[in-house]
């Protein structure tokens, strides 16, 4: 279900349909301001979480928002509060940068050899 929420366009979908009954796919995708056939993609992925219901009416689709699961969710949150806000042993407290990623090796290391190549004559 939280992945379903990862989309701000799912995201807008579902704090359009908070306050109202069932919506007409159309008057959904105006208001988020996404093609039909856009839309289409996000209310499946919503669907498919359980996170929006939907019903046929006549030759049009309508949707509204599962109450229902989102309250669990919700409750869910709030009884992991304490333990999700508990630092894991080892965890970098807030604020701490990241360390550096070494990043790509530079040219000159890429093949394996170095630059530190010494010669018979040199030595």
């Amino acid at each position: 279900m939280f992945s379903a929420l990862g989309h701000p366009t799912r995201r807008a979908v579902l704090a359009y349909l908070r306050d109202r009954d069932y919506v007409k796919v159309g008057d959904i995708a105006e208001a988020v301001g996404v093609a039909g056939s856009t839309l289409s993609g996000h209310l499946r992925v919503l669907r498919e979480a359980d996170l929006v219901v939907s019903r046929q009416r006549g030759t049009q689709v309508q949707y509204r928002i599962n109450l229902t699961v989102i309250d669990e969710a919700m409750l869910l949150l709030a009884s992991l509060g304490g333990a999700l806000r508990k630092p894991r042993p080892g965890a970098a407290k807030a604020g701490t940068p990241a360390p550096a990623s070494p990043g790509p090796p530079a040219p000159w290391e890429a093949d394996g050899e170095s630059d530190d190549k010494t010669t018979e004559e040199e030595t």
